[in-house]
């Protein structure tokens, strides 16, 4: 390249950089940025449901968007929950974000526990008694130790496998659900909108919000059949979420979807 082409690409290359509008290299917002629109448009529409559900003000817990690429939408403890970027991600409208508020609503009024953390079972041995200890022909330690052996294999037997069982996994996503859905209509809100943001997820390889296993990606499918069979596509969008549709896609551009 001849110093004449060396020195007018360094022009061009200035030219690039100076001339051109400033809006197309404006820096990109930052993570800590894009999680306060996340948390602004969970806020303004938290409010709606919290007032359907009846909860007052100080009795309202806190609702926090979290990093995450994988959906999640639950409670941790009695004053927080959390629900992480992917939902956003995978959300169309403002609707489907408040169908995950209203899931971890859900859990907090109908108190049923998360499966999310459950993988193995309590098993409370019964002790033999003193006479039985007497007359053993065995040690103490293998008869204290042999009824907490049978009664862990009878729980074994009767759940089958290892954590909670397949269909109580399915009850407590069809209550937790059934919960969510009234909440939503009772809001003014399509009760569609959670199947949408289910559909999305089953799309994205995503299971249930509190189990991202096999189990879980099993039921979320029984879930959106469920659902398809009890839903109906409803016309006409409430004002308020509709005026929420530019703060969900400004949260999504800011997150890179």
């Amino acid at each position: 390249m001849s110093r004449r082409q060396t020195i007018f690409l360094r022009l061009f290359v200035l030219f690039i950089m100076f001339a051109l509008p400033a809006a197309f290299y404006a820096p990109g917002l930052s993570a800590s940025e894009a999680l306060d629109l996340a948390q602004n448009l969970l806020d303004q529409a938290a409010e709606p449901l919290f007032e359907a559900a009846e909860i007052e003000p100080e009795l309202r817990f806190r609702i926090i968007a979290v990093e995450g690429e994988r959906p999640v939408a639950t409670m941790l403890g009695d004053d927080r929950a959390e629900i992480s970027l992917a939902v956003f991600r995978l959300a169309e409208t403002p609707e489907e974000i408040a169908a995950a508020i209203a899931r971890v609503i859900g859990q907090k009024e109908t108190k049923l526990p998360s499966l999310g953390a459950r993988k193995g079972y309590k098993i409370r041995p019964r002790f033999p008694s003193s006479d039985r200890l007497r007359g053993s022909v065995t040690s103490v330690d293998e008869a204290i130790a042999r009824p907490g052996i049978a009664a862990a294999e009878d729980t074994l037997d009767r759940r089958g496998g290892y954590g909670p069982s397949v269909e109580e996994i399915r009850v407590h996503a069809r209550n937790l659900d059934s919960y969510a859905i009234t909440l939503l209509r009772k809001a003014g809100l399509r009760g569609d909108s959670l199947l949408h943001l289910y559909e999305a997820m089953a799309a994205d390889g995503a299971g249930l919000f509190e189990r991202d296993d096999f189990e879980g990606r099993k039921i979320l499918h029984e879930q959106i059949s469920w659902l398809r069979e009890r839903l109906d596509e409803r016309d006409g969008r409430n004002p308020y979420w509709r005026a929420l549709d530019d703060q969900l896609a400004a949260t999504k551009a800011a997150l890179g979807y």
